[in-house]
């Protein structure tokens, strides 16, 4: 007779309720210490308004959410979750401090209204962490496909040893924005206050696009020796220093800079010009200037860029169109009339070019946007 065969036994974590953790109103509150809850499975759809309330300090370890949590707790209470999966995207509110470590999210996270800081150790998200109105936020050894901070309000934003798709701050005033040997195909920002950008230990950062949209940097923007294969910065007013080396950015994408100086390579500039015939100013027009690779170049203010040298290619009316000069007319500097602007002819300072930053200084002054040397 053949043997039956024998059944294996499985030791399964029991299931339990959230619900039944939620201190009821009727109930007196007595505040504890902390509250640990272990291998547990959390089955249910859960949500609920206040979560936990008589804790200091709520411990999740090896819990699997399996369904979707939506978790809200005090803002004196501080959360930990330690080896935690989440099967649906879990929803984390208020608290004083929120810990992931090593926990697995198989979607997406969202994260809200955390007082002091958020951090993730060792995490991995699949799709989005979705973090909004939080103090600070770390993340350290983490891999996330894509992080995306909205209103992300007077704190620091720290990444440290991760590896990321896309990270995305919009809407937000930062005290700090610091990365340290992380690998990310997109850093943007967009309608953000910043105090500091820190990118340090760069040989080990791997960016691929950094973008800055309508951004205001309050001190500096050091990006000093990271390698980025793209940087776009569009309406960025840095007001302390910026720090990069244009070898190591391959391509650049400037518009309406505000104390970024456009790298060591040919670029393009534009400054407003007097046209004269005889003894009276008739109008006045837009030159357009090619400053070669070589000439020396510093910020001076005013959105404007000021050059050692550079090259007259064209000149232009206000509304775009090409300017013809006629027979008769010079074109000289708004500012002295003896400074004649020609086609084709380089143009360098009367005296020593002032590398000090200034709006006031020997140079060829202009801009990189067109509209910006016709406001002027």
């Amino acid at each position: 007779m053949a043997k039956k065969p024998v059944k294996k036994t499985t030791t399964r974590r029991p299931s339990i309720m959230l619900v039944d953790f939620i201190e009821q109103e009727s109930k007196p509150i007595v505040k504890s210490s902390n509250l640990d809850i272990k291998n547990k499975i959390v089955k249910d759809n859960s949500t609920s308004d206040i979560l936990f309330p008589k804790y200091n300090t709520v411990t999740f370890t090896k819990v699997n959410f399996t369904g979707i949590v939506v978790l809200w707790f005090r803002p004196e209470t501080d959360v930990i979750f330690e080896n935690c999966t989440f099967d649906k995207k879990p929803i984390i509110a208020g608290g004083n401090e929120i810990s992931f470590k090593k926990c697995k999210f198989k979607l997406c996270v969202e994260v809200r209204n955390v007082k002091d800081e958020v951090s993730f150790h060792n995490c991995e998200v699949k799709n989005l962490l979705d973090i909004e109105i939080c103090s600070n936020v770390s993340i350290h050894n983490s891999t996330i496909y894509r992080v995306f901070a909205f209103k992300c309000l007077r704190g620091e934003l720290y990444f440290d040893h991760g590896v990321f798709n896309q990270i995305s701050v919009a809407d937000s005033h930062c005290s700090d924005f610091s990365v340290n040997n992380i690998k990310c195909k997109r850093i943007e920002f967009n309608h953000c206050y910043i105090d500091d950008v820190f990118m340090t230990n760069p040989s080990n950062n791997i960016i691929d696009t950094l973008a800055l949209q309508n951004v205001h940097i309050s001190d500096i923007l050091d990006i000093y020796d990271q390698r980025i294969n793209t940087f776009i910065a569009h309406r960025i007013t840095v007001i302390e220093e910026c720090k990069f080396r244009p070898d190591y950015i391959k391509k650049w994408d400037l518009r309406y800079t505000n104390g970024i100086v456009p790298p060591s390579n040919e670029i393009i500039l534009y400054k407003k010009v007097a046209v004269w015939h005889g003894s009276k100013c008739g109008k006045k027009i837009i030159a357009k200037l090619v400053v070669p690779a070589e000439a020396k170049r510093v910020y001076c203010g005013l959105h404007k860029i000021r050059v050692s040298e550079a090259k007259c290619i064209g000149f232009y009316n206000y509304d775009g169109t090409e300017y013809k000069q006629r027979k008769g007319y010079v074109i000289t500097s708004l500012y002295s009339d003896s400074y004649y602007y020609q086609l084709n002819k380089i143009c360098k300072p009367s005296l020593n070019f002032d590398e000090t930053a200034g709006n006031c200084g020997s140079g060829i002054h202009g801009f990189i946007e067109f509209d910006e040397a016709v406001k002027y």
